[in-house]
């Protein structure tokens, strides 16, 4: 399901927004200033806001040793990165590893909301 830029799903966007470490990725795209932006800065601007990447516990297959930015890291690229470009709210390469936001009003409103109010 993609995500229409103007007016938006409301069911798609809440769903986009209910994981804090794809909201705090939305966030780092929102206020990016580039274009694109590298993984690896996507990685450094969500574990600067504080949550906490995945411990061996929380994790069903079990988790190789690796640090909390590795594992936000495998995270991101595997799982909410994929779900952000196949609802067209991103574009994600994954061989050069570079995001592009396209700009979504309702969904940026509710990450502000988010922020503001609840967190």
């Amino acid at each position: 399901m993609t995500l229409d830029h103007r007016t938006g799903s409301t069911e798609l966007v809440l769903e986009l927004v209910t994981d804090q470490y794809r909201r705090k990725a939305l966030q780092h795209l929102i206020d990016a200033d580039e274009q694109a932006v590298h993984l690896e800065e996507l990685v450094e601007g969500v574990a600067e806001t504080g949550v906490h990447p995945l411990t061996k516990q929380d994790s069903s297959p079990p988790v190789v040793e690796s640090s909390p930015r590795d594992r936000l890291r495998l995270l991101l690229h595997h799982s909410h990165l994929p779900k952000l470009d196949e609802a067209d709210v991103i574009e994600y390469d994954i061989r050069s590893e570079t995001i592009r936001y396209h700009s979504t009003p309702h969904l940026e409103k509710l990450v502000a909301f988010i922020n503001s109010e609840l967190e």
